[in-house]
């Protein structure tokens, strides 16, 4: 195999990890199966959803499986509607500081609650383009964002205690 998958840290943009991929042509199946990937594409290659596949259990050992798969140009107007929704969410927000934010990006910090809905957000997304899902979306994320609050709120009122 001559391709390479790899996380990285980027220098350039503030030590951020990202994933890099090296492609190079061989008779590999891998590197076949890369080159077949990125392809796939089909010359949007700014374009990927990143999907939380749950949680299982094998050997009593936890495992978070997440899956990368490219947006084909039909499923963009979908993607391009629930951007909307989370940039409104954003605005609307922006003045209401919230208490952990590094903890509700991390889909492993989440509670089954805030998985749930954001679970159910992917389920709506898969039905369609529609302005009515657009706003069921919007509706969505601030269930979720009141959920972690009460989560927020009841980390920082047991911090307060101890």
């Amino acid at each position: 195999m001559k391709s390479r998958i790899t996380i990285e840290v980027d220098f350039e943009n503030r030590n951020l990890p990202v994933i890099q991929i090296l492609s190079r042509e061989s008779d590999d199946v891998r590197d076949n199966l890369i080159k077949s990937f990125l392809q796939s594409l089909q010359h949007t290659s700014r374009w990927a959803k990143f999907i939380n596949k749950g949680v299982f259990t094998e050997s009593e050992q936890t495992t978070h499986r997440w899956v990368i798969s490219p947006l084909t140009p039909d499923e963009l107007p979908n993607e391009l509607d629930l951007l909307r929704a989370t940039v409104i969410g954003l605005l609307e927000n922006n003045n209401n500081p919230k208490f952990d934010e590094y903890r509700r990006v991390r889909l492993d910090l989440n509670t089954e609650a805030e998985l749930s809905i954001r679970d159910s957000v992917n389920k709506v997304e898969l039905l369609g383009a529609s302005p009515l899902l657009t706003d069921a979306i919007i509706l969505l994320d601030k269930a979720r964002n009141l959920v972690a609050d009460y989560i927020d709120q009841k980390k920082m009122l047991k911090s307060l205690s101890e």
